[in-house]
């Protein structure tokens, strides 16, 4: 399953994974935006993340506030209408009931750009998008590991260890893989030995 499609209250997303980037179009209201996101950008940081407006539950327990004083005024005798006391608790238990709909639980997945995008947890199911997140760290991983684990001894030495430390901080090689790579590497490339003083042209 190489594509996730999520469908919610006025939103909609489409995520693809391809050979090394995913592609992730997401449309609100109408409007819609694309990304292409290089698996080398895909940090390993998977985090849970709650959505919900608790502004709209204050305006709600305002509201229910207010119809309390009606319903008070009314029961000793005050000239407080009915009508309003209908239309506040309607408006109150409105708010309750979109607050309860649009609150999601999304998986926030980090860039290593500071940005990040997210999958909600239950659409189409929490079963699909576990798959999904699994297929994409799946082919993550093993783009990079064809793209930046070979020991070339045409290209230096630091720049490969770069790469190791690179893929090890992304969590696509263990500790003993690295070192075996490390030491591949270390008997395949000789480093280079910076000069001190002049004459370094």
């Amino acid at each position: 399953m190489n594509e996730l499609k999520q469908s919610g209250l006025f939103i909609t997303k489409h995520l693809k994974i391809s050979d090394s980037k995913l592609f992730y179009s997401i449309s609100k209201f109408g409007n819609s935006e694309e990304s292409v996101i290089a698996f080398e950008n895909i940090s390993p940081d998977i985090v849970t993340h709650k959505q919900s407006n608790n502004i709209l539950i204050y305006i709600a327990l305002f509201i229910y506030g207010l119809s309390a004083i009606l319903i008070i005024d009314m029961l000793s005798g005050g000239e407080s209408e009915s009508i309003f006391l209908a239309m506040y608790l309607t408006a109150a238990t409105s708010l309750v009931v979109y607050y309860f709909i649009t609150r999601k639980e999304y998986w926030k997945i980090n860039l290593t750009n500071t940005g990040h995008f997210s999958v909600e947890k239950t659409s189409p199911s929490k079963e699909e998008v576990s798959t999904f997140l699994e297929l994409l760290m799946k082919a993550r991983k093993k783009h990079l590991i064809e793209n930046y684990t070979a020991i070339d001894e045409n290209i230096d030495y630091a720049t490969q260890l770069d790469n190791l430390n690179w893929l090890k901080s992304m969590e696509v090689i263990s500790k003993v893989e690295y070192e075996k790579l490390y030491l591949q590497l270390k008997t395949t490339v000789k480093p280079e030995k910076k000069r001190i003083g002049f004459g370094n042209n």
